[in-house]
């Protein structure tokens, strides 16, 4: 079986051949596409093997594609192998008069017997897939960005669609009409805490893939390390590391102090770094850790990094925070979680509560004009986290559960595409604005955001002036 589909896009050909040769990224434009990674280390060349998983009829087949050919900016040929059938992608690039790039993709798919015998069955389904894809891979090489629809509040009103939503399920459903990143990052510094393993670990290889300088915070060494080399098999970049433990307000007013003194421009912060405590426990400065990681840190982190960020004329801080605070208000005089018995998702629930108003508070001030602040929600993913502080939800819910990749596309695109900077003070998911309050009594007033900020703020200055 044979198709051939042919498209134009104004990138530069040789945006587009090297945005097609990371061909793990297919997951962004091809919605059949569940999963995608890249097997081989080092830079793309002929032999790199690429691991994809498919959806078709309703069952996942995992192929891997080997790069065949490699001739930069003007054929890309991969050969993706499967139990019983294999496909060869062939795609020819060639500049336009105006700049852009021309597009000649063809497919040659080949059958395994019993399957061949039953080929002209599968042949409309197939062609469906791969218009789709093209029509995908045609919003993703557009120059213009895509409108955004916040999500429609009766859905997150109720637990059923709205629940269904942080799933895989939701994920995969959502990227349907979505265009891929194909951006270059350089220039661009990015700073991400908790980024050795999860949903960090996931958007630090995607941002320095686009070419971004990643600032990694990690409190282990070695891990640290490991994430160093891990970006370097990845995508060959060179990866920055800082040490710290941003559950101690002194280190975290340490790290930002380091990079204030390199007074290096800063277009993007990511509040990545989490845990979920079911136990109380006390910090070394006498903070409960909850608050102290989740609340006090990234905002301590954020506001003495506020003189960098505004160094840009369109710099980004991204909370990532949880659909747990759904369920919690805030409460700005027991920050410590002392006035009743301690709930460690109660108490992680609060201070992601406490971390969206302060989004919202950090964007409606005047002097941060020229700074996007935006919360996002990576959906339930797969991670240690996960596992290790929820078990009993993690094992009901494992199958249910988004990959880490999936988890932090949203943090990726609020990162790098150009439709967050037209919003400010959001809620994400999914790439949609979400409404920040479901239950009743659970919305913050301006009030008291204002006296979360106070409480905070003074804190703040007791660290910084003892």
């Amino acid at each position: 079986m044979q198709l051939e589909r042919t498209l134009t896009s104004p990138l530069p050909v040789a945006t587009v051949f090297q945005y097609l040769a990371q061909f793990h990224r297919v997951v962004e434009w091809d919605a059949s596409v569940t999963r995608a990674r890249k097997l081989s280390a080092g830079p793309i060349a002929v032999g790199t093997q690429f691991e994809v998983d498919v959806d078709f009829l309703g069952q996942t087949t995992r192929l891997v594609y080997s790069v065949l050919e490699f001739d930069p900016c003007a054929r890309l040929v991969l050969r993706g192998i499967a139990n019983r059938y294999q496909v060869i992608d062939t795609i020819h690039f060639e500049s336009t008069p105006s700049g852009g790039t021309a597009l000649r993709y063809q497919l040659t798919v080949e059958y395994a017997a019993p399957l061949n015998r039953i080929a002209a069955i599968f042949a409309p389904l197939v062609q469906r897939n791969v218009d789709a894809a093209i029509a995908g891979l045609t919003r993703t090489l557009n120059d213009s960005p895509q409108k955004v629809e916040p999500y429609p509040l009766w859905r997150d009103k109720f637990i059923l669609p709205g629940a269904l939503e942080f799933t895989r399920w939701g994920f995969r459903n959502s990227k349907k009409h979505w265009k891929g990143l194909s951006l270059d990052l350089r220039g661009q510094t990015i700073l991400i805490t908790g980024a050795s393993s999860g949903l960090g670990r996931a958007a630090t290889l995607a941002l320095a893939e686009m070419g971004a300088d990643v600032i990694a915070v990690v409190r282990d060494q070695a891990k640290g390390a490991q994430l160093q080399q891990d970006v370097q098999d990845y995508c060959g970049a060179t990866l920055q590391l800082e040490y710290a433990d941003l559950s101690s307000l002194t280190q975290t007013v340490a790290l930002a102090q380091r990079l204030r003194n390199r007074d290096q421009p800063l277009q993007v912060l990511v509040n990545n770094a989490g845990a979920l405590f079911n136990t109380r426990q006390l910090t070394a400065e006498g903070l409960e850790k909850s608050f102290a990681l989740l609340l006090a840190s990234p905002f301590a982190l954020t506001e003495l990094l506020l003189p960098l960020l505004r160094k840009n004329d369109s710099a980004r801080v991204i909370n990532v925070v949880s659909g747990g605070m759904y369920t919690q208000a805030v409460h700005p005089h027991d920050l410590n979680y002392e006035q009743e018995t301690y709930d460690g998702p109660k108490a992680y629930a609060r201070a992601k509560r406490g971390l969206v108003d302060m989004t919202r508070w950090w964007a409606q001030q005047p002097e941060n004009r020229h700074v996007i602040f935006h919360a996002m929600h990576p959906g339930w993913a797969d991670t240690q986290a996960v596992a290790d502080s929820l078990p009993g939800f993690y094992r009901s819910m494992q199958r249910w559960l988004r990959t880490p990749e999936q988890g932090a596309d949203t943090i990726v695109w609020l990162a790098a595409a150009r439709e967050p900077l037209h919003h400010n003070g959001e809620f994400w998911l999914d790439r949609r604005p979400h409404t920040t309050a479901i239950l009743p009594g659970t919305e913050s007033s301006a009030e008291t955001r204002a006296e979360l900020q106070r409480h905070l703020d003074r804190l703040l200055q007791s660290f910084l002036h003892g």
